[in-house]
């Protein structure tokens, strides 16, 4: 028996093997005449001979017999061996193909939204992932370089960041961290797990959020005097922009230069 199997775009292949041995004092021979169906395949070369069993059993002869179901159905089989082209024997084979069901506990969650937060702040949020299907499943967040992009480019971290399998009727807290050090713009990230058997991947959840701040721009850098005849003075203007979301309050270091230069506004709002 199989069990419960799921369905998917790439197959999820179930192997076991049907363990057969000779408990008679000479050599006999198995064939099946079984033809391999688009979901089931027995895996036995004809003429194969199986000797008689010692203590050990060492002459088991394992016989691979391989269930890739296709459809959400029941399924049911036999095979029957042919032993010496003498004597027959049938194996029932049972297996059910079921939907992947891997499901946000609250609907809600399918959009985790940090709104706009400053630069600094620190917000976690968590959304559970549950089994609803009949079998357990080996999954993981961290694949390909997702997490890194999302880390490099949203400043989103994602747990569990290792390989997890949940069981049926199970779930998982996903714990979803924004720790932004600079402003960012408004974003839409998607999050998806990786099936680890088959490799395929499905959309989990949607990250939104945005990091208010400031950004300051000098439009130059270096401010040229030239000569100035002593006793006299110069003036030039320094132009700073606020390209940010929040006002930004400045406050010059003068304390190398105040025996010749003056700065008006010394401080301020911008």
């Amino acid at each position: 028996d199989f069990g419960p199997s799921y369905v998917m775009k790439q197959p999820l292949i179930r192997t076991t093997n049907l363990e057969i041995c000779n408990n008679d004092t000479s050599a006999m021979s198995i064939e099946t005449l079984f033809e391999r169906t688009h979901y089931l395949d027995v895996q036995l070369a004809p003429g194969q001979v199986i000797l008689p069993t010692n203590k050990n059993r060492d002459n088991l002869l394992k016989v691979p017999i391989t269930f890739i179901p296709r459809d959400f159905t029941k399924y049911e089989d036999d095979i029957e061996f042919d032993i010496n082209g003498l004597h027959k024997i049938a194996v029932k084979l049972k297996g059910e193909g079921v939907p992947l069901k891997l499901e946000l506990e609250k609907s809600e969650h399918s959009n985790i939204d940090f709104g706009v937060i400053g630069v600094g702040s620190d917000v976690t949020k968590v959304a559970r992932l549950v089994n609803q299907g009949k079998r357990a499943i080996a999954l993981t967040l961290n694949f390909g370089d997702q997490l890194e992009v999302l880390k490099q480019k949203s400043a989103i971290s994602v747990y569990p960041d290792k390989e997890f399998t949940l069981n049926p009727r199970e779930g998982i807290d996903i714990e979803i961290r924004f720790n932004p050090h600079i402003r960012l713009h408004h974003f839409k990230n998607e999050l998806f797990y990786q099936i680890t058997e088959n490799k395929e991947v499905y959309k989990l959840l949607n990250i939104i959020g945005c990091c208010h701040g400031i950004e300051l721009k000098l439009h130059q850098d270096t401010l040229g005097f030239g000569s100035v005849v002593v006793n006299s003075k110069l003036t030039r203007e320094v132009k700073i922009e606020n390209l940010g979301d929040v006002n930004a309050r400045f406050q010059w270091d003068t304390t190398y230069c105040k025996r010749y230069f003056t700065i008006s506004p010394l401080s301020g709002v911008i």
